[in-house]
């Protein structure tokens, strides 16, 4: 199998029934208990979002102009919109792709796109946003960054994470980190600052002003992919294809003719 960028290696989404689809925090339930004990825990949220992107293989980009209407000055907050941010997603975990680097920021971390889902935590019940960035096109290269939803700003959820996640480290939960580690501060504060470089594009993903066109076929219309029922079993039907798709708030499509 190739996963978005043509890489082999990716396994498609299993046909199993709605129901029983399973939070990320039930991956992490399966494996061992404490996060050191297992080899590579970061690849629990990889598997996570590639898994969820299979079932609709939907790769968008969000067009300029609706994305800087949501730009906001630089270090200013930005608000969570909670309630559009869990239902307006427009695929179960669409691929962002990111601009190219302009050549005037070569110093500045810019991932080439990220897969953004939303999750739950099984230990505090809250909603997350969960953005995957895809710093250099390699599985290692994948890199987690949850937003919790039931805060109200993004700085507001990145302090909420830097409290959990010194709880866990004076529980001896993080592998080889005490509680006054500086590095989990830093690696907090690095993911506030990267979910604010690409929040601008997750606003114009979910925002009621955008409609998502096909980016070769405008008159085609994205919908999420829905289990249905064989027999006795509930099935994911799995995608032919990788699609691709504009969010944009210009003018809509005329209606055209489609080759059959």
């Amino acid at each position: 199998m190739r996963d978005v960028a043509g890489r082999r290696g990716v396994a498609p989404w299993p046909d199993w029934p709605e129901w029983c689809w399973l939070p990320m925090a039930a991956v992490a339930g399966a494996g061992p208990r404490r996060p050191q004990d297992s080899p590579r825990p970061q690849d629990i949220g990889r598997l996570a979002a590639l898994s969820t992107w299979w079932l609709d293989r939907a790769v968008v980009e969000v067009d300029e102009d609706l994305a800087v209407r949501h730009l906001v000055s630089p270090g200013a907050d930005i608000r969570i919109d909670r309630e559009r941010l869990l239902t307006g997603l427009p695929a179960w975990c669409p691929y962002v792709l990111l601009p190219p680097r302009p050549e005037t920021v070569a110093e500045v971390y810019w991932p080439r796109g990220f897969f953004v889902h939303t999750e739950w935590d099984a230990a505090t019940g809250g909603a997350e946003l969960r953005l995957l960035m895809d710093t250099d096109g390699t599985w290692d290269g994948l890199q987690a960054i949850p937003v919790h939803l039931d805060q109200p700003t993004v700085r507001w959820s990145f302090q909420d994470a830097a409290r959990v996640m010194t709880a866990n480290a004076a529980a001896g939960l993080v592998a080889g980190a005490q509680a006054d580690d500086p590095r989990l501060a830093a690696g907090v504060e690095m993911g506030g600052l990267v979910a604010a470089q690409v929040w601008p594009l997750v606003s114009g993903l979910v925002d009621p002003a955008g409609r998502v066109i096909g980016r070769d076929r405008p008159g085609e219309v994205l919908e999420r992919a829905r289990a249905e029922r064989r027999g006795t079993r509930m099935v994911w039907p799995l995608r032919s294809r990788t699609s691709f798709w504009r969010v944009t708030a210009g003018p809509a499509p005329r209606p055209v003719l489609r080759p059959v």
